[in-house]
């Protein structure tokens, strides 16, 4: 199980020890073993063993909002690997930000109407 969780050098991580901690420990390891095998959080974890100094917040929220990015900060948060924090007001503000970067939208001249509706 913790196999996820190791690089080249099939060795854990220290960051992700706790993790592996967690996932080992576990009411039911076979569950928790099929539910790794199956989801798409497996190669978000074989990333993030393959470069551990991405175990931020930040990192993660750089990374597209899915189940699976959730799954996994959740996870982190825990175990202990990252601090708690505010998600709703987290995923409004990354929201806002990635919104307010965006060009805004032009309208085509064919569409612009006159100040007095014609």
């Amino acid at each position: 199980m913790t196999g996820l969780l190791t690089a080249e050098d099939k060795v854990v991580p220290e960051l992700l020890v706790p993790v592996a901690h967690v996932l080992t420990s576990a009411d039911n390891p076979y569950r928790v073993l099929a539910w790794l095998r199956r989801s798409p959080a497996a190669q978000l974890w074989g990333r993030l063993a393959r470069q551990p100094g991405d175990l931020t917040h930040e990192a993660l929220d750089a990374l597209p909002e899915r189940a699976a990015t959730a799954h996994v900060r959740g996870l982190l948060v825990n175990a202990g690997v990252l601090p708690q924090r505010d998600e709703n007001l987290a995923l409004l503000t990354n929201g806002l930000a990635r919104t307010l970067t965006k060009p805004p939208r032009t309208m085509p001249p064919s569409s612009a109407r006159s100040p007095n509706g014609m």
